[in-house]
């Protein structure tokens, strides 16, 4: 298996795993942490020593993690398969007066389905990747 170290590029996945992924970068490892906040801080570990709550990783994001909420970037991925979250705007219509509107993933995972002004829920209707 590979080796995680401080600086290393990895997919994260906030809200306890269960958020769209993210990438961020790793800026503190601590190990053998057992479910407890503190553990062993390293360099560099084995990515065999990053899985459930035995080790904390904290992130470039202003965010800390257990090992079960980041996995490795893959050869395997196409850097074209994760989108930063501000270049993605999904469009919304009101079903009643057509009004459109367009709001982000962080909006949208925050607020839930958008509401029209005549107190309609909106349709989605499709993304846009931004430049």
């Amino acid at each position: 298996m590979s080796i995680l170290k401080i600086n290393d590029q990895v997919i994260w996945r906030g809200g306890w795993g269960e958020d769209a992924p993210k990438i961020a970068k790793v800026t503190a490892i601590e190990i053998n942490c057992n479910g407890s906040k503190e553990g062993d801080e390293v360099a560099e570990t084995s990515w065999d020593n990053i899985k459930d709550r035995d080790a904390i990783i904290s992130l470039d994001n202003d965010h800390w993690c257990w090992g079960f909420q980041i996995s490795p970037i893959t050869s395997t991925e196409e850097p074209s398969s994760i989108v930063p979250d501000d270049k993605v705007q999904m469009l919304w219509e009101c079903p009643e007066c057509k009004q459109q509107e367009s709001y982000g993933p962080e909006w949208y995972q925050d607020n839930g389905t958008p509401m029209c002004e005549c107190d309609e829920d909106m349709v989605y209707i499709h993304t846009k990747i931004l430049k």
